[in-house]
């Protein structure tokens, strides 16, 4: 599936690099091959040691891109659109606003 610029963090009145609503609200982010999050975090905290595969918010293809093992505490600044289903990594997505219903 393609970029979505209706789910993307600065698609909800947030400017690129206007960070002054950052980090409103987080949620763990499931885990598909197939499935797009229903709302895009602009930045990934890993909240558990794995390994991290994820498909980049504005990326042209599907194609996951492998982060290798990341631990906790690391944070990813890249808006995602996916986290695989191989990722062993616990990740939470950063929104710059509250985030109703699931992901």
């Amino acid at each position: 599936m393609p970029y979505d610029k209706r789910r993307s963090s600065f698609a909800f009145g947030e400017a690129p690099g206007d960070r002054a609503n950052a980090g409103k609200d987080m949620r763990v982010l499931p885990k598909s091959d197939a499935a797009e999050l229903a709302r895009y975090p602009f930045a990934v905290l890993v909240v558990g040691d794995g390994s991290l595969s994820v498909v980049p918010e504005e990326a042209e293809s599907d194609a996951a891109i492998s982060l290798g093992n990341v631990t906790a505490g690391t944070v990813i600044p890249c808006g995602v659109r996916r986290v695989t289903a191989g990722s062993t990594a616990t990740v939470v997505g950063i929104f710059p606003e509250q985030v109703e219903g699931s992901l």
